[in-house]
């Protein structure tokens, strides 16, 4: 009984030494692959990224100024005003 379930199963198989050929493929898709177009990246913030716009570094115990913003929260290289045309500042 077992080797008539077994050759039917092997007919329905198809046995066969046959392998496919995948080189064309594995071709196309490593082109289109290279093909694909790059994301940009995240505009650069002014958040200061030593301290990740806090202020201070911490260990969660001990909290020390952040030496590279000095605790502005954002770096000294970007400018006050996004187009450089700021308003003057009248509060004395």
């Amino acid at each position: 009984m077992y080797k008539c379930i077994l050759i039917l199963v092997a007919l329905l198989c198809g046995c066969s030494s046959d392998t496919e050929d995948l080189r064309p493929f594995v071709a196309v898709a490593g082109r289109y692959s290279l093909m694909a177009q790059v994301k940009p990246g995240p505009a650069p913030s002014d958040v200061c990224s030593n301290c990740r716009g806090l202020g201070y570094l911490t260990d969660g115990t001990v909290r020390t100024l952040c030496p590279v913003c000095k605790g502005n929260k954002a770096t000294s290289s970007s400018a006050p005003c996004k187009d450089g045309k700021c308003p003057p500042n009248t509060s004395r």
